[in-house]
């Protein structure tokens, strides 16, 4: 059975007991695409939330909660925001740095532009995380677990 046939409730209570395999979890980091959007050492350009030092910041239920249902807690500074430019352009990422003339801001393929102040119509913050609901879904207990495992042996 997969993460999509199961409650979150279910899904929290046996993933916090499920031990699940590091090895298979580096896998599923790099088949689940998380490796699109996450780095895991610190030499690699940020793109989205360094997950290298996860543990530190979160506890396994919290990494659960994020996982399972990224918009519920938006880690600071990765609030996506929508620009709409004139000629009627779209551009999304986080603010990396906002200046008096211009806005720098890196989408989720990791890639930073940057935004003049005055080519911008409007500006929103996006609702929902820029992760995707419903990303592991197709993840057996075991797997899900796996990647929890993963994650957690990158802290050394």
């Amino acid at each position: 059975a997969t993460l999509a046939s199961m409650k979150y409730e279910d899904i929290l209570a046996a993933a916090l007991k499920e031990k699940g395999d590091p090895a298979l979890g580096k896998e599923l980091f790099l088949k689940q695409t998380c490796v699109n959007c996450h780095t895991v050492l610190p030499d690699e350009p940020l793109k989205g939330p360094f997950l290298g030092d996860i543990t530190t910041r979160y506890k396994r239920l919290e990494m659960i909660e994020s996982i399972v249902k990224p918009s519920a807690n938006l880690a600071q500074g990765f609030v996506g925001e929508v620009f709409q430019l004139k000629g009627g352009k779209i551009q999304e990422g986080f603010i990396v740095r906002e200046a008096g003339t211009e806005v720098e801001i890196r989408n989720v393929n990791g890639q930073s532009m940057t935004l003049a102040i005055a080519d911008i119509i409007k500006r929103r913050k996006m609702p929902n995380s820029i992760m995707p609901e419903e990303l592991v879904n197709n993840l057996t207990l075991q797997e899900f677990a796996s990647l929890l495992a993963y994650l957690e042996s990158l802290k050394k």
